[in-house]
């Protein structure tokens, strides 16, 4: 991060994903709604309600594992960059080591579940985009006017 690009810090090392181009669509679609480039927000939710509910993550694999027989890289076209912090990493590890899945695949998984059933996920992600101290203060002040603006927009 530089002063010429401003930005927020990273919460992790960078862990390159792969996705189709549907996915990717899909994805940029629904972070769009928090602002721009708030993908990698939305993955580290994903990745965070994976982590907290583990259960059917075995059965859920080998469900997505029968569907699609070719899961090499040429299917997934598209890269994505995400920053995980450290326990977020060694968690997705062990869960991972437990099931039989890499990383990748389990942020696959993740990704499908949090596309399918939202849930709260503006809470989350914002939650997700206020964890850095640097930028708390804007952010905030830009969510209060964005919330003001869906209100203004919906009367």
């Amino acid at each position: 991060m530089t002063e010429e690009k401003p930005g927020r810090i990273p919460v992790g090392r960078p862990v390159g994903l792969r996705f189709d181009h549907e996915t990717k669509r899909s994805l940029d679609l629904m972070a769009a709604q928090f602002g721009r480039r708030r993908v990698g927000a939305v993955l580290r939710v994903a990745a965070r309600r994976l982590v907290a509910q583990p259960e059917g993550i075995g059965n859920a694999l080998a469900e997505q594992r029968r569907l699609s027989r070719d899961r090499t890289p040429a299917v997934y076209h598209v890269r994505i960059n995400v920053h995980l912090d450290e326990d977020l990493l060694d968690t997705l590890d062990t869960i991972g080591a437990r099931v039989g899945a890499d990383r990748v695949e389990l942020m696959r998984l993740a990704v499908k579940r949090v596309l399918s059933d939202p849930g709260m996920l503006e809470e989350a992600v914002n939650r997700e985009i206020f964890r850095s101290e640097k930028n708390k203060t804007q952010l905030l002040r830009r969510h209060a006017r964005l919330q003001e603006r869906r209100r203004t927009q919906l009367d």
